[in-house]
């Protein structure tokens, strides 16, 4: 995808960048990020390098992004401090959003030479960012604005929001050069899901832990298969299955990456021993693979030797009697000649249970591949509004349930502690504010995944839906 003006003239593309399903896109992943997307409906080039920038701590915390989505949407809000400052930056509504827009008030509005202008510029970023420059420059500014009879207070406000882009601003190219890379993501997205997240996955994933772009995947209507010794690699990979109406598909084959503990050099020879032939039967796999004891017992936990078509119970009685001292190759006959009652005492091994599948997942994957952890939840979780009905309940009381999947620690204005969290609940995701009063009573809860079930009061903003909680409840089996 060299061609970004391809992926921001793309229909698909664009849907996904307007509706804000982008988990796994670069720069546009985040809650925060994917909240400003829907809120600013953005779907162009131009818009996305203005919110790449100003998501930016600096222009965030100063009020300005929330301005420059209300102008966005009504632009008779648009009333910067000055008047000059609406037409200067007449494309992005009388907001300072780029460092270059600082260049521009600073020389054009305040009377400072490009020389100055540029002085400030580099005195609040990057490398050269200076809390004595800026304090440097603040007399003349003040100064020059002075002279061109410009009210004391409106001075202070301009410089109040010049001073809040200090060590976080954006130029406009670092911004484009983020939009860039966030459109190519989201067209490889729209048009290649399977091979992307398995892509997301092997790089370790990137905003979100991996089990986030195992649910995406499952969202997206992409299988997500476990590990297989058969078949298997070190990486994930896409595989071709076939749907119940016999279409083929593509599919997520999880690689022995994701297994927890299991030992390289066991990898390494079960790959080496598969080029050899494949493996005919479970009996075949142990003897040959070279994998060590503990190894083979972990790849049939996980499931990685279902395969077969044994049950997970009957594969974990046999590996000691296959391998000398559990841990070295050896040649051993087939279970035929263990006593005669031995096989049908395996057959009667009862086979693991759905929630002790999803443990063992949890255990050896830190996420669950045969269902959605909150399956093993229904009870728990029964009369909660789900993520996808969220929007018909704004402005009224709701309960909500989900798996945590992203937190950011925030503080008011005043420096009293809050939090940001974000659910998965299966069916999509449900953004929570927790301010201060309930932070205080549930901050010892939010150490964990959970799942929680959260009480508050369904909001909207701009399209966006959020539950600001009044009581957080952690659920424990």
């Amino acid at each position: 995808m060299d061609d970004y003006k391809v992926a921001c003239r793309d229909a698909k593309t664009r849907e996904i960048m307007r509706t804000a399903r982008t988990i796994g896109c670069f720069y546009i992943e985040s809650p925060a990020m994917r909240q400003l997307l829907q809120k600013l409906r953005t779907d162009s080039f131009e818009m996305l390098t203005a919110a790449s920038s100003i998501i930016r701590p600096g222009v965030a915390q100063s009020g300005m992004m929330q301005a420059f989505i209300e102008r966005y949407h009504d632009p008779s809000k648009i009333n910067p401090p000055h008047p000059e400052m609406a037409e200067l930056l007449k494309d992005t509504f009388g907001v300072m959003v780029y460092q270059e827009d600082v260049i521009k008030v600073a020389h054009f509005l305040a009377g400072l030479s490009l020389g100055e202008a540029d002085l400030l510029r580099r005195g609040m970023s990057g490398k050269m960012r200076s809390r004595d420059a800026m304090n440097m420059l603040k007399g003349k500014f003040f100064d020059r604005c002075r002279a061109r009879g410009i009210e004391e207070d409106v001075i202070a406000e301009i410089w109040r929001q010049i001073e809040s882009f200090a060590g976080y601003s954006f130029c406009k190219a670092h911004s484009a050069s983020y939009a860039v890379l966030s459109f190519q993501e989201a067209y490889l997205k729209a048009h290649y899901p399977a091979r992307f997240l398995c892509n997301m996955l092997n790089n370790q994933g990137g905003y979100y832990r991996a089990e986030v772009y195992v649910q995406e995947a499952r969202r997206l209507g992409i299988p997500v298969l476990l590990p297989d010794v058969r078949t298997s690699e070190y990486l994930n990979t896409v595989v071709k299955t076939s749907s119940a109406g016999g279409k083929q598909r593509e599919a997520i084959r999880l690689g022995f990456l994701h297994v927890k503990n299991l030992g390289t050099k066991s990898v390494e020879a079960i790959l080496e021993s598969r080029k050899e032939a494949p493996f005919a039967s479970f009996h075949d796999f142990v003897t040959r693979s070279g994998a060590g004891y503990e190894d083979i017992c972990t790849l049939v936990r996980c499931g990685a030797c279902d395969g077969f078509g044994q049950s997970r119970p009957a594969m974990l009685a046999q590996p000691k009697l296959l391998t000398r001292n559990g841990r070295k190759k050896c040649r051993v006959p087939e279970l035929a000649l263990e006593p005669p009652d031995f096989r049908k005492e395996l057959a009667s091994l009862r086979r693991y249970s759905p929630v002790q599948i999803a443990g063992i997942e949890l255990e050896t994957f830190s996420f669950t591949v045969s269902g959605h952890i909150l399956e093993h939840f229904a009870d728990e979780m029964r009369g909660t509004v789900k993520a996808s009905e969220l929007a018909r309940h704004v402005g009224g009381k709701v309960t909500v349930g989900g798996w945590m999947i992203a937190a950011k620690p925030s503080r008011t204005r005043n420096g009293e502690r809050m939090k940001f969290i974000n659910l998965d609940d299966g069916t999509g995701m449900i953004d929570v504010v927790i301010f201060p009063r309930c932070y205080r009573e549930c901050a010892h809860l939010l150490q964990t995944p959970g799942p929680y079930r959260v009480r508050g009061t369904a909001k909207e903003e701009y399209g966006v839906v959020t539950v600001v909680a009044d009581n957080v409840e952690l659920i424990e089996k």
